[in-house]
């Protein structure tokens, strides 16, 4: 008897990962067919891959993964596709400079040449902008 999925994951929206641009995520699919089936599974979109079983547990990058996990036995094949979302909700952290005292300039109001130095910034997700 071909596959038949009896249990696919839905659709998910999860958080990255504390520091990181990634997060695993565990999830079930079942089939039922005799003789059993085999799995296997392909990643699409901000994670990409193949290989045996489910997937389940896999890291995903940051984005919209789809997941196609396909059961197979000698009878045929069933699928089950569904998204994994990948949200990074964690703010850029910035360092302001030590902070800068400088007189004036002689017979002026201002001082020039100032130098006030570099911020330092850090994202769990390099180059991102949200």
């Amino acid at each position: 008897m071909k596959p038949l999925i009896t249990a696919c994951a839905p659709n998910v929206t999860i958080l990255a990962t504390s520091g990181r641009c990634d997060a695993p995520y565990a999830y079930s699919v079942t089939a039922s067919g005799v003789p059993a089936a085999s799995y296997s599974y392909s990643f699409s979109g901000a994670t990409t891959g193949t290989g045996t079983g489910t997937g389940s547990g896999s890291i995903f990058e940051k984005g919209t993964t789809s997941v196609t996990v396909t059961a197979t036995n000698q009878c045929g094949t069933s699928t089950c596709i569904f998204t994994v979302t990948v949200q990074d909700k964690e703010n850029p952290v910035i360092t302001a400079p030590a902070a800068v005292t400088v007189n004036v300039d002689a017979n002026s109001c201002a001082a020039t040449g100032v130098v006030l130095g570099t911020p330092v910034t850090s994202d769990n997700c390099p180059g991102q902008t949200e």
